[in-house]
């Protein structure tokens, strides 16, 4: 969130290092695939995952045959599915998908429901994201706006985002994509409601802010990224951020 990437990256490669020590500790590999999951959604820094779907394991090209996370809403699932549309590549991304709700149905089928809304959210973001991708963007608009309404049903996280990806975040930023700049305030409004001050939705507020003429809450969402406390001064937000203010000037 403050564009700290190198130190994000030293975390993860750590969390790599404890994974490696402890080959047969489950928590510990889930541990560290949630964190990567993480580093590669906030840093944008989309790479083909290659995944064994349809079996019980995720294999990425350092690590065959690892077993897939489950915890989480299985952020490393979404992650492989996020990135191959971002890539343009929506046979992966449908799949990703269609693994998802295989995974949402078994979780409710053992009884776990409020789980398994947490993986609808990511089945529903991911589908929504393929179809972005193909340019199908009243499916991707629906599709985002119902993983936002699971959201609503849910309790808010008590710390990182639970699921990985903020629904009404992405929902924001598919509107943003689909040339619908006003909804998509409402949308990154309330995910700050959910999630307060986090970078991304303050970027996406500010964005379609701009787009939708209303400079003051545009301006508002960018000094709140520029003034940020702690934020490292190569952050991609703060850069963005400062431009527009100077500019606005």
């Amino acid at each position: 969130m403050l564009g700290e990437f190198d130190g994000a990256r030293a975390n993860v490669e750590l969390a790599r290092a404890a994974m490696e020590r402890n080959p047969g500790n489950a928590g510990i590999r889930e541990g560290y695939l949630g964190m990567r999951a993480r580093y590669v959604l906030e840093t944008e820094q989309w790479a083909h995952i290659p995944l064994e779907i349809g079996g019980e394991h995720a294999a990425h090209d350092a690590m065959p045959g690892m077993a897939m996370a489950q915890s989480g809403g299985s952020p490393w699932l979404f992650i492989a599915g996020a990135s191959a549309a971002k890539l343009g590549d929506v046979a992966a991304a449908d799949a990703v998908a269609a693994e998802l709700k295989r995974m949402r149905e078994r979780i409710a089928a053992e009884g776990n429901a409020y789980r398994a809304q947490a993986v609808a959210i990511l089945e529903n973001e991911v589908a929504a994201l393929a179809s972005l991708a193909r340019g199908e963007h009243d499916d991707a608009v629906r599709l985002a706006r119902d993983a936002a309404e699971i959201e609503r049903t849910m309790a808010p996280p008590s710390g990182p985002p639970d699921p990985i990806k903020p629904a009404h975040e992405l929902y924001g930023e598919v509107l943003l994509a689909s040339d619908r700049p006003g909804e998509a305030v409402a949308a990154f409004e309330r995910s700050l409601l959910r999630t307060p001050k986090r970078t991304p939705s303050l970027l996406g507020l500010a964005r379609a802010a701009e787009k939708a003429g209303d400079l003051a809450t545009a301006r508002r969402a960018y000094t709140e990224l520029a003034e940020m406390p702690g934020a490292a001064a190569s952050s991609p937000a703060v850069l963005e951020a400062r431009k527009w203010l100077a500019a606005d000037q």
